[in-house]
C-alpha cells in the first residue's frame, strides 16, 4: 500500500493497450473513490509524470470531451449527472487503466496498487 497526500504519485508508465470496456459503473468525483472491474479494484490517482503516459483513444460518449488525460477535480461531491456514473474503462499492462465517463466530465488514471488517501472528501 501506497499513501497519496494529494500531490500526485509517480507509479511508472503503463505497459501495452490490454483492451477497453463499456459501461463499468464509476464515479470518480473526490480522486478517492475506487472503481471494481471483474474482481479488480482499481484506485485513481494523479500522475505526477502525465507528459509520459499513453494517449487514450478517445472514446464514443453521449457527449462532453471524452479520451485523452483530462481530469476534473471537484471540490464537494456533488451528485452523479447523466453519464457521470459509468464510463470505459482502457486497461493497459502493469496494473494501469484510464477511466473516462460516458459524459466525458470526469476522467481518471487508476492503478492496481493499493493506495492510501490523506484527505476525506
Amino acid at each position: 500500500m501506497i499513501e497519496d497526500h494529494g500531490e500526485g504519485l509517480d507509479l511508472g508508465i503503463p505497459g501495452a493497450y490490454v483492451a477497453s470496456y463499456a459501461d463499468v459503473p464509476g464515479y470518480p468525483a473526490c480522486g478517492t473513490e475506487p472503481i471494481e472491474h471483474e474482481g479488480i479494484t482499481w484506485y485513481p490517482f494523479r500522475p505526477t509524470n502525465e507528459g509520459d503516459l499513453p494517449e487514450v483513444p478517445a472514446v464514443a460518449s453521449s457527449g462532453g470531451m471524452g479520451g485523452g488525460t483530462m481530469r476534473l477535480v471537484l471540490p464537494a461531491v456533488a451528485a452523479p449527472g447523466p453519464g457521470d456514473d459509468v464510463g470505459t474503462l482502457t486497461v493497459f499492462e502493469g496494473g494501469f487503466a484510464y477511466w473516462v465517463s460516458d459524459s466525458g466530465d470526469l476522467a481518471t488514471w487508476l492503478t492496481t496498487t493499493e493506495i492510501r488517501y490523506s484527505w476525506v472528501c
